[in-house]
């Protein structure tokens, strides 16, 4: 029963239904006519016969007898006693004929026979007083008439009308049988058709409590569904076990559950995923901001600079005008300082045997501070200040050594580097000459950069520029990115109306986010300088190098 459709319970139903009804029809139908059969056998075969008989009997008793006597007595004259005869005659064949074309059995059978043959006596009688009555009326036909009447008529008549009493008890007795056959099938169908009632009634009944009380079932587990998903609890566990129209509710309902379930997980999944990513995009952005920040007032230093730099290759076109006098100045003045290094050499070499000098008398005086150590300690207590003198004039003893010593070797080196001055002295003229002719270069270069600084500084106020409109629009992205943020909880807090069990996030935005590799570079951004050739004076653009992980998402113009 509960793979079947509800459809097909109440058409079973339904169909039991009516076959009881149509049994009880058939049943009561049946009997009925059964009753209707036995009506009109007793109305045909005993009501009709029953009246025949009354007629034959009546004819006998009241039509000859009657007119016997009224034509004996002069009542009725001779020939009005012959048509009564004869209608009397016509009624008894018509009707004794219809009866013995009636259905006639059993002891009713032996009745007819016995009466039968009465009856054919009393045709013998009825042909005798029709006779007489044919006769004129005298005195010997009376006489005859009135011997008919007392010797032959009764004794003829009246047993047949006796046994026609008989044939009317018969048929009053089967009469009775028919009707009490009637009311018994009348009552056992009655008590039958209750009995059939009932146990129709009770099988309905219990029918009907099954597929109702397996519907109940069904549509109040579909309505606990319903209403645990109206307050928005989806670990609902939804079985199926009818494959009736509320077995596919139910499957409905499941597949729904399942398929919100997956929409709310999505949902929250997808508002973690936002609200994440708007807090990393707000940091970010902030980031962003401070840095571009950072790069305006970095770009105003540098152009600044620029600025300064531009002034200081002027100034330094002027210096390399001038320098090239001073380079030839340079060139007498490095011809007398040679000479004067030849004296310095002269002058560190008597310097280095003076030191000579000092570091003989630092070694006697370090020998004659050991010995007033030996004899201070010899002198036990006397001696200990002497001792501690004599440790402190060791100590400037042997630290007059080592400066002696120092000074002997700067004065060596002195006598090299002097000696290697002279020289380079010699060989740097050359060099300086060749200065003056760079420092025409240089002139000229100078002016080349100059104008290649300036094209550098407009740049760089250029990008200052596009640095603040990005500071500004950094701003604006975070505030759009906490706004996201507030209406990612929101739709999270609204989310939390469906229950979905154990949730776990499933974000890969926060993994992602969460990478070390993919943290910003902005705060540790080292600063860069760009050095300008001086072979490319002019400037040739700025390169922005934007290829950071998290600036992937950004459009680029």
């Amino acid at each position: 029963m509960k793979n079947l459709k509800i459809s097909s319970k109440l058409i079973i139903l339904v169909m039991i239904l009516s076959s009881i009804i149509i049994f009880i029809g058939i049943y009561g139908i049946t009997n009925l006519s059964t009753i209707n059969d036995g009506t009109t056998t007793m109305y045909k075969d005993r009501v009709i016969p029953l009246k025949q008989l009354k007629v034959v009997s009546d004819a006998y008793a009241v039509n000859i007898v009657d007119a016997s006597h009224k034509a004996r007595n002069g009542n009725f004259t001779w020939s009005e006693a012959v048509e009564n005869y004869k209608n009397a005659k016509t009624l008894i064949d018509e009707n004794w004929d219809g009866y013995l074309g009636t259905l006639i059995e059993g002891n009713e059978r032996k009745l007819v026979d016995e009466a039968i043959i009465m009856k054919k006596d009393c045709d013998l009688a009825y042909e005798k007083a029709f006779i007489i009555l044919q006769k004129n009326r005298d005195s010997i036909a009376v006489r005859e008439l009135n011997e008919f009447i007392i010797n032959d008529m009764y004794n003829y008549i009246d047993p047949f009308t006796e046994k026609i009493g008989e044939l009317i008890n018969e048929q009053l007795h089967i009469s009775e049988q028919i009707n009490t056959n009637a009311s018994i099938i009348y009552s056992n169908t009655q008590r039958n058709s209750y009995i059939i009632i009932l146990i129709s009634i009770l099988i309905a009944s219990i029918l009907a409590y099954y597929i109702i009380s397996n519907i109940n079932k069904a549509l109040k587990e579909a309505n606990s569904i319903v209403d645990s998903l109206a307050i928005g609890d989806l670990t609902i566990e939804i079985k199926v076990t009818n494959n009736d129209e509320i077995g596919v509710l139910l499957q409905n309902l499941k597949n729904m559950t399942e398929k919100l379930k997956e929409v709310v997980e999505s949902v929250i999944l997808g508002a973690e995923n936002i609200s994440f990513a708007s807090e990393q995009m707000n940091s970010n952005s902030q980031t962003v901001s401070q840095g571009a920040n950072e790069q305006a007032s970095s770009t105003e230093e540098v152009s600044s600079s620029m600025e300064q730099m531009g002034s200081n290759i002027q100034q330094n076109t002027d210096n390399a005008q001038q320098s090239e006098k001073i380079s030839k100045d340079a060139t007498e003045g490095i011809n007398n300082v040679a000479i004067a290094a030849q004296k310095s050499l002269q002058s560190v070499k008597e310097i280095s045997n003076k030191i000579t000098i000092i570091n003989d008398i630092a070694f006697q005086t370090n020998i004659l501070a050991l010995n007033a150590a030996v004899e201070a300690a010899r002198a036990g207590e006397h001696g200990r200040g002497f001792a501690v003198v004599a440790a402190e004039v060791r100590k400037l003893a042997e630290r007059s050594k080592i400066a002696a010593d120092e000074i002997v070797s700067l004065a060596k080196e002195s006598v090299e580097v002097t000696e290697g001055a002279g020289e380079l002295m010699l060989k740097v003229i050359p060099n300086i000459q060749n200065t003056s002719k760079l420092v025409q270069e240089i002139t000229a270069a100078s002016i080349e950069m100059n104008l290649g600084s300036t094209q550098v500084n407009n740049a760089i106020q250029q990008l200052n520029q596009v640095t603040q409109e990005n500071a500004a629009a950094s701003e604006e992205m975070a505030t759009t990115a906490e706004e996201l943020t507030s209406q990612a909880v929101q739709l999270t807090e609204i989310m939390t109306f469906f229950k979905i069990g154990n949730y776990k996030s499933k974000s890969t935005i926060k993994q992602t986010l969460k990478n070390p590799n993919a943290q910003s570079n902005f705060g540790g951004a080292k600063k860069q300088v760009t050095h300008l050739s001086s072979t490319k004076p002019k400037s040739t653009g700025i390169n922005l190098h934007i290829k950071h992980k998290e600036d992937y998402d950004f459009e680029k113009f």
